[in-house]
């Protein structure tokens, strides 16, 4: 198998959209468990768009995981957030054909090493507290629970972890 190739994916960039908007059509699973539903057909556009609180978008990194050139998975990265020394990742998530073969992993080094360069030390996420393959994940790559909190709009409470670099 090739190495996994990350690509920071841009929201002015068209095919960049529609190879994003592929992911979250391609793991339906994700968007039933953690939101209810299928995938809008402009997740894409909604996740390349989001922004946390006094954050702009030089600061926030979306990415697209690249194996032979398609896309098989995705990362949205925050610099700075919460607090300058964190780095925050929105979401990870890899296309159902592609999980469970150590991509994650890949990705969570890249995340790693790009925190690393912008001087975190520490990177922070959420995980809905019902997606427990999420939990199961982030709790082998040593995140730990800091906090729950209710998130309006989703099933379950949102489970704040962390992980220092």
């Amino acid at each position: 198998m090739s190495s996994l190739q990350a690509q920071r994916l841009s929201r002015d960039d068209p095919a960049a959209v529609a190879d994003l908007q592929s992911v979250f059509n391609g793991a339906p699973a994700f968007s039933l468990l953690v939101e209810g539903k299928l995938p809008e057909p402009d997740a894409a556009e909604q996740a390349l768009e989001a922004l946390p609180p006094d954050i702009d978008y030089p600061d926030k990194f979306v990415f697209g995981y690249y194996l032979d050139q398609q896309i098989a998975g995705c990362a949205d990265v925050i610099r700075g957030y919460p607090e300058k020394h964190c780095a925050f990742i929105g979401l990870l998530l890899f296309a159902e054909n592609w999980q469970r073969q150590g991509l994650g992993k890949q990705a969570l080094q890249h995340i790693d090493h790009l925190a690393r360069g912008w001087g975190c030390q520490e990177i922070r996420l959420g995980v809905v507290a019902n997606n427990q393959p999420g939990l199961v994940f982030w709790t082998a790559q040593g995140f730990v629970e800091q906090s729950r909190r209710e998130l309006p709009g989703y099933p379950a409470d949102l489970i704040l972890m962390s992980r220092g670099l």
